[in-house]
């Protein structure tokens, strides 16, 4: 109930628009203790209790307000003495300057000469004549309150003004702003702009005034006689701000831009137009009553939340959060940040705001809208957003390419990464976990207890209630349940990847796992888990590994098929005894069957008949060649002959010896140009086409669960990874209009698996023959989603690291910029005096280098020549530098260890918690090599991964070879021999000391001093560092080039490896061909190196093998 009156009250149920009047004559505390006696159906009521107030309490306070909304209250009208409003009439509309006197600061009458200038400031009374132009406005002084008396002043009534409420009121001097015409004014037309008294009407149940006596003993003899309806401050009846008749004259979105900040840019705030000012300032300044609905708009939103006044300022609603406190912000004005408030209303089990998904989806569309900073709202719409802990909005805009309507891009920033991540991990499962409520470990309990309807016997009169009444009881359970679910999921799926993670699994000892949550919102469920794990290959033997595949079962009567399952299952508690075997097959029967609707169907076609759309799962005993034994089925690959034929020029292809026998394709040097699916075997005589399961975890979790090995599938791992890490779009939502009626139309839109290129490009083709096609789209989200992104849930669980390393040219690299003055040269951005650029004075500028200097360090200890120039870029700022700039000035010992950046990133850790100065240096800083330690030209020092020591060594091997096979051996070249053998008896002397081989304790205390200074050891590590290039299209021959260069090459500084005449000899100068110039040696060095392009990086892209196979035509032109 919103209104409540003391004589009698009022109900309004959870599905009504209006609240209705009931049983008069008794107080209202008879009535419900008669409601309880009578029945159940009006038990469930908030009452909300007012008190008296005048309409001129809190004048200062709305006079500070209205200026808070661009508003000037210095001048006022005498007919009810509010300020004067700048016009929202259209400048064709507008009427000449019309008003009589008001008495200036100095007492004297003023009154209005022959003025024919249009209207620039008007009343806010409808009724009221008063007119002024801006020259006359201006003319009135700022310091006090000046009341301006119309023509027809003696003659305007307004009994809801007190005459009390018109005295002046001292005001600081505010600053004048000029009152421009608008070009952009919506009203321009005049088609926005009605009659102000229209507009009065519409205003006028926006906000009712409070006559209310507050005792409750209201009897016979004091019930009140002369007021009407009692009431709070609140709206009676909301307002369609979206009307075909426009009577109102803006949109009801121009509150949350004129009113709040959220949506205001960095960049470029929303100014407003004059009938946008016109209508904010008006609902602010004419505002009856002690309340606002603009000072707290969540209790206007949300009076079923905030119905309570505070005890000591009845203009205060207790626990809404007022509007200056809607910001961006990390802590406003020191109070907590919006994130803040909405993870506490959302986890208060006290409170109601934990079960209200509308309020959650009001925080999320705040929030979003602040995320929107420097982001087009269309990036927005086709991407949605993600969680992000870095933002003070607890989310971002994902990434590039995850979710798009129009168009399909591959290389999102999680699938580069996780695709990148297979030259490095062989990934062996790809595995999928759901929740089955009523069963499953950690909800099941919830769900029992929901279902059992023993809660029912806590509501009173639950038995007597109409069906009706006790459905809308058992809808506000499941929503108050919600949230609870949704935490026991989150904690129970986070327990169960960890387990597998950390523990010796059925699968075996994890290597590496990502897993990445995902929603369907026509399943109106939490999320579902999709897997992708390795298996450490050390601890199996020839027979494990047939023996993990043997694990996948694809029929019921498979599910526990062995001896040996059953003996596994007791022993590891997942089966009490092997009476709950047929259960189990009979769980597996309902949960596991497919079924075919729109979750598994894919678009073929851009109709709209069945015959555009097909099931993807494929059947375990139809589309088997041989249904007892594991099968790897090849794709139908379609290949490109000018692929075929750079593969063969380059030595990875053989075609068939018969050509004319249409099953072979030939033999390739590498499985990613052979993919195949793996089809696991399957009892015969199965008639279902059930999901194939590892029967450990399906009998654990009891759950709807799906298997797939990607062991010897050759390119099928990409795919997967591409698959796990996209964004299923799922569906579209569109904002329509009904031509004939006005109303507006939200229409749902199912998207049929657009994670599979095909369907998503089909999708795309159906839509586009839609012809609202330019109407504004969105996507309609899951609760659970909204929910998991407010409380920062991480959507992504891993125990891998990347390390995104940009191979674009610099000026496109992040943190660069180029600049240019008026006269097209590139401005320096050390900023210094040109005339003071000697030698000395730039090393000077440099910590590291004076440093060096001042220990008197050799010359191959000191900053190259290119590290310094490389240095300047950004001062030293280490935050600023890209990461091929980071590896340039990687510390001057290791030049000649640690040649490639990849290499770089991978096997050293950079400690960024610690940055020395020039005296805190020089005791790290040795001549000796063995006690000399790592320190980078920005001053951290640097380490080895415990984990590369081996990777280390094979690298030390090859850079030796290179080094002692050089034509001249010069003072740089013994040095870095002479590094590159100090590692590595650093690592021989470190493997050691694990093995219990220190010969002496002197030996041993070198050993610990040089762990210490030169390893970084981290516990549990399992995987080094994944750096992740950039994925740079061949198709642009300059930036393919310097991607190449700098991401497969070898050399000190990026300057070094660019700074050549010609592209050729860019190469050279990195090592990655020769120095011959003739016809047939270009050639081989072409083919060598298209050959590294395809082996290190082409087949780990996120992009089919169509596309791979133009990448790689191109790459070799």
């Amino acid at each position: 109930m919103r209104h409540p009156e003391f004589e009698c009250f009022w109900k309004q149920e959870r599905s009504d628009g209006i609240a209705t009047k009931c049983i008069t004559g008794q107080s209202i505390f008879d009535d419900l203790t008669s409601m309880r006696t009578h029945g159940a159906f009006f038990f469930a009521c908030v009452a909300v209790y007012v008190r008296r107030g005048s309409d001129d309490v809190g004048r200062e306070w709305k006079t500070s307000f209205f200026k808070s909304m661009g508003g000037k209250p210095h001048v006022q009208c005498q007919c009810r003495g509010y300020p004067l409003l700048p016009t929202n009439k259209p400048k064709d509309k507008k009427q000449n300057c019309h008003w009589k006197c008001y008495v200036n600061a100095n007492n004297e009458m003023v009154e209005q000469t022959d003025c024919k200038r249009t209207e620039s400031y008007v009343c806010s009374n409808p009724f009221c004549d008063l007119r002024m132009c801006k020259r006359c406005y201006d003319t009135i002084s700022l310091d006090h309150m000046t009341t301006v008396i119309p023509h027809n002043g003696e003659d305007i009534e307004d009994d809801s003004v007190d005459n009390n409420s018109r005295s002046s009121v001292e005001l600081e001097p505010i600053e004048e702003e000029p009152l421009a015409e608008d070009p952009n004014d919506e009203s321009s037309d005049g088609s926005f702009v009605q009659p102000r008294d229209v507009m009065a009407e519409v205003m006028q149940d926006f906000v009712v005034t409070t006559e209310q006596d507050p005792t409750l003993n209201i009897t016979e003899d004091n019930r009140p006689t002369d007021v009407g309806f009692h009431s709070t401050d609140a709206g009676d009846i909301p307002n369609n701000v979206g009307d075909q008749n426009k009577t109102l004259p803006v949109k009801g979105h121009i509150l949350f831009n004129q009113v709040g900040n959220s949506l205001n840019r960095r960049r470029g705030g929303v100014t407003g137009t004059n009938a946008q000012k016109f209508w904010i300032q008006n609902l602010c300044s004419t505002s009856a009553g002690d309340s606002s609905p603009l000072l707290q708009p969540e209790a206007s939103l949300f009076p079923r939340h905030y119905y309570a006044s505070a005890s000591r300022d009845r203009s205060s609603v207790l626990g809404a959060r007022p509007l200056f406190l809607m910001s961006s912000k990390t802590y406003p004005h020191g109070f907590a940040s919006t994130l803040q408030h909405a993870r506490i209303r959302m986890t208060d089990p006290s409170s109601s705001t934990s079960t209200d998904p509308k309020l959650m989806c009001t925080y999320y569309d705040e929030l979003g809208n602040m995320s929107l900073n420097n982001v087009h709202s269309r990036d927005v719409f086709e991407r949605g957003f993600t969680v992000d802990d870095k933002s003070t909005t607890g989310m971002a805009v994902r990434e590039k390419g995850e979710t798009n309507l129009s168009e399909a891009v591959d290389s999102s920033k999680m699938v580069m990464n996780l695709s990148r991540s297979q030259k490095y991990v062989d990934w062996d499962w790809f595995l999928t976990f759901t929740l089955n409520q009523k069963e499953h470990p950690g909800t099941a309990h919830h769900w029992e207890w929901k279902n059992s309807m023993e809660w029912t016997k806590q509501v009173p009169g639950y038995e007597n209630m109409s069906t009706a009444e006790q459905n809308e009881i058992k809808r506000a359970m499941e929503e108050s349940s919600a949230p609870h679910i949704y935490a026991n999921w989150h904690s129970v799926k986070y327990l169960l990847l960890k387990h597998i993670e950390n523990h010796v699994s059925a699968l075996g000892t994890n290597s590496a796992i990502l897993s990445r949550d995902e929603y369907q919102t026509e399943a109106g469920n939490v999320c579902h888990s999709h897997l992708i794990y390795a298996i450490d290959k050390s601890t199996l033997n020839e027979n494990s590994e047939k023996y993990i595949q043997d694990l996948i079962r694809t029929s019921v009567l498979e599910i526990i098929k062995t001896n040996e399952d059953v003996e596994r299952l007791l022993d590891n508690g997942l089966l009490k005894s092997v009476d709950e075997i047929p259960e189990i097959q009979h769980r597996a029967e309902t949960i596991l069957r497919h079924r075919c609707d729109n979750r598994c169907y894919i678009r073929i076609g851009d109709g709209e008949g069945e015959e555009n759309f097909r099931c993807r799962k494929t059947h375990a005993v139809k589309n088997s060649p041989d249904t007892t034994q594991h099968n790897y089925v090849p794709f139908d690959v379609k290949y490109n002959p000018a692929a075929l034929e750079v593969l063969e020029e380059i030595g990875m292809y053989s075609p068939p010896d018969h050509p004319s026998d249409v099953h072979s394709h030939g033999d390739f040097g590498h499985p990613y140009f052979a993919p195949s699916r793996h089809v696991p075997p399957c009892n015969f005589n199965a008639e279902e086409n059930m999901s194939p399961v590892i029967p450990d975890f399906f009998v654990a979790t009891k759950s709807m669960q799906n298997a797939q090995a990607l062991a010897h599938t050759n390119g099928i791992p990409k795919y997967v990874c591409k698959y796990i890490t996209k964004f299923d779009k799922d569906n579209y939502v569109m904002l329509l209009q009904d031509i004939h009626t006005g109303e507006w139309i939200v229409s749902k839109t199912k998207l049929h698996n657009t994670k599979v290129v095909r369907s998503n490009i089909n999708e795309d083709k159906a839509f586009d023959k839609k012809r609202y096609k330019n109407h504004p789209k969105g996507r309609d989200m899951a609760y659970f989603e909204i929910r998991q992104i407010l409380m920062g849930d991480k959507e992504i669980i891993t125990n891998l690291t990347f390390v995104p390393v940009s191979t674009m040219i610099f000026e496109l690299r992040p943190s660069n910029a180029i600049k240019i003055d008026d006269k097209g040269d590139v401005v320096d951005p050390r900023g210094h005096d040109e005339t003071d650029d000697t030698p000395d004075s730039f090393i000077a500028q440099i910590p590291m280098q004076r440093a060096r200097f001042q220990f008197d360090l050799a010359e191959q200890h000191r900053m190259t020549a290119t590290q310094m120039i490389t240095y300047r870029n950004h001062n030293g700022s280490a935050s600023k530098y890209d990461m091929i700039s980071i590896f340039s000035l990687r510390p001057p010992e290791l030049l000649g260890v640690f040649r490639n950046p990849m290499d770089y990133f991978r096997y050293c850790y950079i400690d960024e918690s610690k940055t020395y100065n020039e005296d805190e240096v020089e005791p790290l800083l040795s001549n000796n090599l063995m006690r000399c330690q790592w320190i980078d030209c920005l001053g951290r020092k640097v380490k080895m991964y415990e984990l590369a020591m081996k990777d280390v060594l094979e690298l030390i091997e090859t850079n030796l070879i290179q080094l002692e096979s050089a034509d001249e051996m010069d003072e740089d070249n013994e040095f870095r021999i002479a590094m590159n053998l100090a590692v590595r008896q650093m690592i021989y002397a470190h493997q050691a000391s694990v093995e219990g081989n220190i010969l002496n304790d002197e030996n041993e205390r070198w050993v610990r001093e040089m762990r210490s200074n030169f390893i970084h050891t981290v516990k549990g590590m399992k995987h080094l560092p994944i750096p992740v290039p950039s994925d740079v299209r061949p198709s642009n021959a300059h930036q393919f080039l310097t991607h190449i260069v700098l991401s497969l090459g070898k050399y000190d500084t990026e300057i070094d490896a660019l700074t050549h005449q010609t592209a050729r000899q860019c190469l050279q100068s990195v090592g990655l061909i020769g120095p011959n110039a003739d016809v047939s040696s270009l050639k081989r060095y072409t083919n060598t190196l298209t050959r590294s392009y395809i082996e290190e990086q082409l087949v780990f892209y996120p992009i089919s093998l169509d596309v791979a196979q133009i990448y790689l035509v191109t790459a070799h032109k």
